[in-house]
């Protein structure tokens, strides 16, 4: 793009901004319109009585469990678990013993990767 054009697209975008705020804060500040009802039929006011809630007896805020023995037999001991040695590390190859191939350049960046056997 050329720098005419990317200018045009920069201001095209900040005016249309500018107008969709300008159009916004018009419609948030401006004061709200109330229609009045078509005809007077419509509105009926009627008059009611308010209703006593119904009587109700006040309940306990407490309540009496029961007494209960839970009975239960002893379990039987458990075979000590028997310990089992632990399996010797992983003996790792020395350098004299492995068979590396030259190393070789990487086909992106720089430095060379080797790989041995």
């Amino acid at each position: 793009m050329t720098k005419t054009r990317t200018t045009v697209l920069a201001g095209a975008v900040w005016m249309t901004a500018l107008l969709s705020s300008g159009a916004f804060a018009y419609v948030m500040h401006r004061p709200p319109t109330v229609q009045p009802p078509k005809t007077t039929a419509a509105l009926q006011l009627v008059r009611v009585e308010p209703v006593a809630p119904p009587a109700v007896e006040p309940q306990p805020q407490h309540f009496v469990l029961p007494t209960i023995e839970i009975v239960s037999h002893i379990a039987r001991p458990v075979a000590p678990q028997l310990r089992t040695a632990a399996p010797p590390p992983p003996v790792e190859p020395k350098a004299r013993e492995l068979h590396c191939r030259p190393f070789k350049p990487l086909e992106q960046g720089t430095g060379g990767v080797q790989v041995c056997d």
